[in-house]
């Protein structure tokens, strides 16, 4: 999943290693994130037989996105049991930038 914005660093090159190595990319607003997470959900769990694994990488979510992954785990109706696993990786220091980013979603 990418964000459409803050695409800095080492975006560029993630993004091709990952494409080359076969994952799926899929470039999903704020706006739409939930639903697009629960209908990820929906689907994992209308194909699988077998208990459903997920690792769930919020090294780079904002709050928003991992607030409606776990909403979205707690309230979508699955039939199967999930394991699921949070993983945080660290980074090495980056200074802040000197531009301010403006606000790209406000909820109400």
């Amino acid at each position: 999943m990418t964000f459409e914005n803050n695409r800095v660093l080492s975006f560029s090159e993630n993004l091709a290693w990952h494409e080359r190595e076969g994952f799926v990319i899929a470039d999903v607003s704020q706006v739409h994130f939930r639903s697009w997470f629960t209908e990820q959900l929906i689907a994992i769990d209308s194909s699988s037989k077998e208990r459903t694994r997920i690792l769930v990488d919020y090294s780079s979510l904002d709050r928003f996105r991992i607030a409606s992954i776990i909403d979205s785990l707690n309230r979508t109706p699955l039939n199967k049991n999930l394991d699921v696993d949070f993983l945080y990786s660290l980074a090495n220091f980056t200074p802040p930038s000197k531009n301010t980013s403006r606000i790209e979603f406000l909820a109400r």
